[in-house]
């Protein structure tokens, strides 16, 4: 009796904190698409740094994951749709993504208008991309109420693109 008690006392609080991860998921997958609409993208991606596993020396591995992903349905100019990448998109070392990572941290917003530029110096990212059949994509930095850099969302375009900013470095 005194088990299912605290049975029950320890599910509802963990059914209300999920209810209320539920509903935060909810709000961002709609937040998401409706930027990914606005700006004209064909996918939208939210993805967060984590902590992977760590090496027989203790070091730790530093991986992301993609949380949400909201793609366009549109048939691609080859009769295809795009495919969701989300459960492929996760624990993936953030050296694969090395140019991606260093630019968010040293630059803030950034845009690849050309993929091909990746090829030279970032095989591992650009390789990723093409498998995305991305031509050009748009990085914010997503950051805590301290400035800190937890995570980024990306925007992809199936075509070459560029984006205006204007003297404050917004756009």
């Amino acid at each position: 009796n005194t088990l299912q008690k605290l049975s029950k006392k320890t599910s509802s609080l963990n059914c209300k904190d999920f209810r209320e991860l539920v509903r935060v998921n909810f709000f961002l997958g709609e937040l998401l698409k409706q930027i990914k609409h606005t700006v004209g993208a064909d996918r939208a991606l939210i993805v967060l740094y984590h902590n992977g596993e760590h090496s027989i020396g203790g070091y730790s591995f530093t991986k992301m994951s993609c949380i949400h992903e909201c793609i366009s349905h549109k048939i691609t100019s080859s009769g295809t749709q795009l495919r969701p990448i989300q459960k492929d998109f996760t624990n993936i070392p953030i050296s694969a993504f090395s140019t991606i990572t260093k630019k968010l941290f040293t630059e803030g917003n950034f845009t690849i208008s050309d993929m091909t530029d990746l090829k030279k110096h970032d095989l591992s990212t650009f390789e990723e991309f093409r498998r995305h059949n991305v031509k050009s994509a748009r990085f914010y930095p997503l950051t805590d109420s301290s400035g800190h850099i937890f995570g980024f969302t990306c925007f992809e375009f199936k075509k070459k693109i560029s984006f205006v900013v204007d003297e404050n470095g917004e756009d």
